[in-house]
């Protein structure tokens, strides 16, 4: 089971990382270009933050919930 962050947000990010090192869980920080999507299990969970400056993003959502959990933050 792995949890990826995909964000352009450097400091939301690094916020989610450390509250989630807080209750000894640990996330990736990863681009949407670098994310393993053809190794993603349905025990993966991938947190993808969309916003203007990152919109191509939003293509990916169908395939990445077929391949794992999904959760989107829209700012």
């Amino acid at each position: 089971m792995a949890i990826y962050i995909i964000s352009n947000n450097n400091y939301l990010k690094k916020g989610i990382v450390l509250l989630a090192k807080d209750v000894n869980i640990e996330i990736k920080k990863e681009t949407i270009h670098q994310l393993p999507v053809e190794k993603l299990t349905f025990d993966d969970t991938v947190i993808l933050h969309l916003h203007l400056n990152n919109k191509c993003c939003a293509r990916q959502i169908s395939k990445l919930n077929s391949k794992c959990k999904l959760m989107i933050l829209l700012n």
